[in-house]
């Protein structure tokens, strides 16, 4: 349980004035809990999803606001893709009323937030509200998950932490990384009493039925299918692996004809490091969530060789990332970089539910050159992979720990 520790905010942050005069009036109902968020309702991911969809269920008296942005892609979304984006996530999810409690606005400052409590996930997206929240006296919880503008030992975030942590409006922060619990905590930026771990991300586990059409390597089916699934945020995205992944299969496929290269996110054949034959590797594009499960029913192994400090000092990602998990999920053997250590709390059975490698060519070259010549450890692997992180991942590590601590906090305000 998170304690509550009452404080007066310190006025270092960025004056609000300019924003708050914008501010729309505040009509007369209140809500029980405000959630914001700049992606939403696509659904690229389900982690996002699910996590806001719990607790428009869980919370009648709730609303979700979400910008009319898209991430990775950065476009303003038209008001008709909001609306059929919406429409689906309604019905996916089960969220009744939907046209009335999941509401866009093209500018963050005109979001009303008359609520008993305020929630958002990243650091970038509570920077955008946190002057309307003091403005408006809101009391606050948030999600700290890797990216999102989270760097560790960066001047501006650790000042903004240290503001939210003096705020008597600040009620809580959710951490779902080991290194970052570690951080707050060794770093003095957020009192511990005030953090609440939860491991991982919160999924739809509906949508990872067993599939009875999965297929492997060696056991009914004669290619090798490695997938590499990112978004690029760099040149050549070098903080994902991506140049890791392109060396590797330039290095395999000459090797092993039978192996064949995967890739979804928005990268092309000019970010390959070596020339690759068509026939070898191909580019899907981004894709939605849905569309990963007739995808993975044939692919075997998803390669991770994510970097720290690679789009800045501090920069980081997840261990494993949400693309991992998802793989995972539907089966697939994942063999994955682990930059920060962070296997040491989470621990993960290395050999036996993941392959954990180094962020560099060698190693992930003879790691699959072992795979390669061991196929039915492919899927025994894999499968133990997918057990453990269909417990890691359901409703009562996840969703329900989630809704236990709002209700706990609303309860505990007037």
């Amino acid at each position: 349980m998170i304690r509550r520790i009452g404080r007066k905010v310190k006025s270092l942050f960025i004056q609000p004035t300019s924003i708050v005069t914008q501010f729309e009036s505040l009509n007369s109902e209140r809500y029980d809990i405000v959630c914001f968020d700049d992606f939403l309702p696509k659904m690229i991911g389900s982690w996002r999803s699910i996590e806001f969809a719990s607790y428009l269920q869980s919370f009648p008296n709730s609303k979700l606001v979400c910008l009319l942005h898209f991430y990775p892609e950065d476009k303003a979304l038209t008001n008709a893709e909001f609306s059929e984006d919406r429409m689906k996530f309604g019905k996916k999810y089960g969220v009744e009323g939907i046209e009335a409690r999941v509401i866009s606005v093209n500018d963050f400052r005109k979001i009303n937030i008359h609520s008993r409590l305020f929630y958002c996930i990243f650091i970038n997206n509570l920077k955008k509200i946190f002057p309307i929240i003091l403005q408006h006296r809101v009391p606050f919880i948030f999600t700290l998950y890797p990216g999102g503008g989270f760097k560790l030992y960066d001047r501006e975030c650790e000042e903004f932490l240290r503001i939210i942590n003096a705020s008597d409006l600040f009620q809580g922060v959710i951490v779902t990384h080991p290194g970052i619990k570690e951080y707050l905590t060794g770093r003095n930026l957020i009192d511990e009493r005030k953090i609440e771990f939860i491991y991982s991300v919160p999924v739809h586990q509906a949508d990872y039925e067993p599939n009875k059409d999965k297929i492997y390597y060696g056991d009914g089916k004669r290619t090798l299918d490695i997938c590499f699934v990112a978004a690029k945020n760099t040149a050549h995205g070098e903080d994902k692996g991506f140049d890791v992944f392109s060396t590797v299969a330039s290095r395999l496929w000459k090797e092993h004809p039978f192996v064949r290269f995967h890739v979804v996110g928005n990268f092309t054949k000019d970010d390959l490091t070596y020339e690759i034959p068509d026939d070898r590797v191909t580019f899907y594009g981004m894709q939605d969530f849905a569309w990963f499960e007739d995808f993975y029913k044939d692919k075997d192994i998803l390669l991770s060789p994510v970097r720290a400090h690679v789009l800045s000092v501090g920069s980081f990602d997840g261990f494993p990332t949400g693309a991992a998990v998802d793989a995972a999920l539907y089966g697939l053997l994942l063999i994955i970089s682990d930059p920060l250590g962070d296997n040491f709390e989470v621990k993960l059975k290395d050999g036996v539910e993941v392959l954990i490698a180094q962020s560099n060519v060698h190693s992930y070259v003879n790691i699959l050159k072992t795979v390669i010549d061991s196929p039915s450890s492919i899927k025994a692997i894999a499968k133990n992979g997918q057990m453990r992180f269909t417990e890691i991942t359901n409703f009562e590590n996840q969703i329900e720990k989630r809704i236990k601590l709002i209700a706990s906090t609303l309860s505990e305000l007037k």
